[in-house]
């Protein structure tokens, strides 16, 4: 990407994704990619503060890592997702009004989100 092909995709990013400042902005995705680069810097740009993810990528150590750095904005890849949803409990399928025995790869975007807000309630 260009200089100003990056601004521009970060302005959109701001525009459309929104960091209010002091966003704490974690996301486990690879820096080779575009994606988390521009999301990464949309953080910083609009007065977030951006936490680089911890070596071990399992499910145990993300959660730990949201957790001690209070983490309010997470996005990753569809399979890191469902190892997250594999460890969490069911109490917070419950409260997302789903059932617990669903495998995560049978959630919509819908619950995807239902269970997002639920677990950080539950935080």
């Amino acid at each position: 990407a260009t200089q100003a092909g990056m601004i521009a995709s970060i302005e959109r990013e701001t525009a459309c994704i929104g960091y209010p400042p002091g966003e704490r902005y974690l996301t486990p995705v690879s820096m080779r990619y575009d994606g988390p680069r521009r999301r990464y810097l949309a953080c910083l740009a609009s007065g977030g503060t951006a936490v680089m993810p911890p070596g071990d990528l399992g499910p145990a150590s993300l959660i730990e890592t949201i957790d001690r750095h209070d983490i309010r904005h997470f996005s990753c890849v569809p399979s890191q997702a469902h190892e997250l949803a594999a460890v969490v409990e069911p109490a917070v399928f419950e409260a997302a009004g789903i059932d617990s025995q669903r495998r995560p790869e049978e959630l919509d975007v819908g619950e995807w989100g239902q269970l997002t807000r639920a677990w950080m309630a539950a935080r």
